[in-house]
């Protein structure tokens, strides 16, 4: 869910938003100093990334199954063309980073994506900082907001082989349950339960694939 949900927030920013910005993908380095040359001329950008769960919680009194809340940051960056102020103001050609940070709030806030998870929610605004680059300046925001879904809980043994999260990975699995092949049932009937009936049915299986 992690990555569905991360990809539904860069979906619907890239829809949203079009060709005013000139990236939009998941973090991965890009304000790091070894990536910012490579970013430098692709602004303004927007770059998400999941940052954790926070106090999760059962869901029920038996602890089958997990509430987790998740935080994603929303890292709105612009390009500082005459100075800091117009990084964060805007220019006639450029949207400044303040507009974004708005427009990213009223693209997310309250969307579920078609997804079952909770309605996103805004969290805190920091700037991270006016950073230079050469000639150039960037100025960096990181917006958070809030989701969260439940997950059940495993319990003893391992996952089946057809665990949907443990999918492509390596490891001990569960054995499958035996198939279903009949049904007996016992009844007694007649005085005082003289006679006993016995119903087997026999469950037809699927043909082999």
């Amino acid at each position: 869910m992690i990555l569905t949900v991360e990809r539904a927030l860069i979906e619907r920013l890239k829809r949203g938003l079009g060709c005013s910005v000139k990236a939009v993908e998941p973090y991965g380095g890009q304000l790091d100093e070894a990536g910012l040359s490579n970013v430098v001329n692709s602004m303004p950008a927007l770059y998400v990334s999941f940052v954790g769960h926070k106090n999760p919680k059962n869901k029920d009194t038996a602890g089958k199954r997990l509430h987790l809340p998740a935080s994603y940051t929303v890292f709105v960056v612009t390009r500082n063309v005459a100075s800091e102020a117009a990084g964060r103001h805007g220019t006639a050609r450029e949207v400044g980073a303040y507009q974004l940070i708005e427009a990213v709030r009223r693209l997310l806030v309250g969307q579920r994506f078609g997804l079952g998870i909770d309605r996103v929610q805004a969290g805190s605004v920091q700037l991270l900082g006016n950073i230079k680059v050469g000639s150039n300046g960037l100025t960096a925001y990181g917006c958070e907001f809030l989701t969260g879904w439940d997950e059940e809980v495993l319990g003893d043994g391992f996952p089946r082989a057809d665990d949907p999260v443990m999918a492509g990975l390596e490891g001990e699995r569960a054995e499958e349950p035996p198939d279903l092949l009949r049904i007996v049932g016992h009844y007694d009937v007649g005085a005082n339960g003289s006679v006993e009936v016995v119903d087997v049915v026999t469950v037809q299986q699927p043909p082999p694939n």
